[in-house]
């Protein structure tokens, strides 16, 4: 079978098949503006035929998973992608959730039809194509576009218009996070509006707040962060995350340095959390909005509590004594981004500090006493939580240069220092 069967089989059958979504807003981009974008995600629309017939032709070359026959969206994994396929749709919205919409999908509705449902005229842009090889074209010609409300245009200026927020909140956050990652603009009346309706994320209800998340952590992770980080924290937006009681304009620096010094997004997500009042705070952020959803690393879940308990560690930091305690406390893991953090804060450069964390890394790696637990209930019969009492003790003092780590030197350290 040839790679572009499954769309040739779609026509054979009576349909039409067009890409639609972020893979033209993309391409165009490349083109307009010299990107490079690497299209990862595929949205294609299939009009004129049945989802059972459609299910059936696409399962002939991939495998295919139906997410709701309410949604006529079918997930079909082909060639290494999972392109999402569907019916085109027309949706009415019943609430404020993302779930809260009639949504009606019919094989005899358009194209057209499907597009004036899109949140903005940017992603609002078809194309018919007639073989799979049509998916992975570099540069369209405009002249085949569908194009219903100058999408094209809006590209070309890069431009973010929108006003269909009240029918699902998160477009509000998602209107931001493009324009972040992309280098656009919100138009003043979309901004207008945005700041007008910004309390609609307020209706969002408690176990959907992981998507408001997800999109403010794309936000932090792209290339104007900081621009539209200062957007969010100058509206209201930012009491919609659940930062009410942070100062916004150390955080707006805090982010301007991780940027400028190209710090990663874990010290980004970590200076804003740690900002909070207290620990109690964070970990009820942490588990009403889901950070562990995201692209957060959830290795580094841990460093967010060592950094507030223990940031402030690093300011009498001078030797390598103190800085071997600190490692003791936080982890070689942690470290590089504990001290990136730091810097986050303070808004100065710490080389000394790096320094002094590469000098004593080797230290660190052999620095658990070689005295078990079971030589230490055998020489000196204790037991119980009197045995790691014990083994931190001589820690601190292998840590310290007060002794070296060998046994027999331990054991003479132990009977001449340790008060049983």
């Amino acid at each position: 079978m040839s790679r572009m069967c499954f769309i040739s089989n779609i026509y054979d059958n009576g349909g039409s098949v067009y890409i639609v979504g972020g893979a033209n807003r993309d391409r165009l981009i490349n083109q307009y503006h010299q990107r490079d974008i690497i299209i990862k995600d595929y949205d294609l629309v299939v009009c004129g035929i049945e989802i059972n017939l459609l299910e059936n032709i696409l399962k002939q070359y991939g495998n295919v998973k139906l997410v709701g026959k309410s949604f006529g969206v079918l997930i079909f994994s082909y060639n290494g992608n999972n392109i999402d396929v569907v019916l085109p749709r027309i949706e009415i919205s019943t609430g404020y959730g993302h779930r809260d919409f009639h949504i009606s999908f019919d094989k005899t509705l358009l194209i057209q039809d499907d597009l004036r449902r899109r949140d903005s005229p940017i992603n609002s842009i078809a194309l018919q194509i007639f073989s799979v090889d049509e998916l992975y074209i570099k540069y369209i010609d405009e002249s085949k576009l569908i194009d219903l409300y100058e999408g094209i245009t809006d590209i070309k200026n890069k431009i973010w218009r929108g006003n269909k927020f009240s029918e699902d909140p998160i477009r509000i956050m998602r209107a931001i996070r493009q324009c972040s990652q992309m280098g656009f603009e919100l138009d003043k009346l979309t901004k207008d509006l945005i700041i007008k309706e910004s309390n609609l994320l307020g209706t969002i209800k408690q176990n959907s707040l992981n998507r408001i998340t997800q999109e403010f952590i794309k936000i932090l992770d792209s290339d104007h962060c900081v621009k539209w980080l200062k957007f969010i924290f100058d509206t209201d937006i930012y009491k919609y995350i659940g930062f009410n009681h942070i100062n916004t304009d150390e955080i707006n620096r805090y982010i301007q340095f991780a940027v400028d010094n190209n710090y990663n997004l874990v010290v980004k997500i970590v200076v804003i959390l740690i900002s909070m009042s207290s620990i109690y705070e964070i970990k009820l952020w942490l588990n009403m909005f889901i950070l562990t959803s995201t692209k957060f690393n959830n290795d580094y879940l841990p460093l967010i509590l060592l950094c507030k308990r223990h940031i402030n560690k690093l300011d009498t930091v001078i030797n390598d004594v103190h800085m071997r305690h600190v490692i003791h406390c936080v982890g070689e893991k942690f470290m590089t981004h504990f001290i990136q953090i730091y810097e986050c804060i303070n808004q100065r450069k710490t080389p000394w500090l790096k320094l002094l964390f590469i000098n004593n890394i080797d230290f660190m790696r052999h620095y658990t006493p070689v005295l078990n637990g079971t030589d230490i209930i055998n020489l000196f019969n204790i037991k119980g939580k009197k045995i790691g009492k014990l083994k931190k003790w001589l820690s601190n003092g292998i840590i310290e240069n007060k002794v070296s780590n060998k046994k027999d030197d331990l054991i003479e350290y132990i009977k001449s220092n340790y008060n049983f």
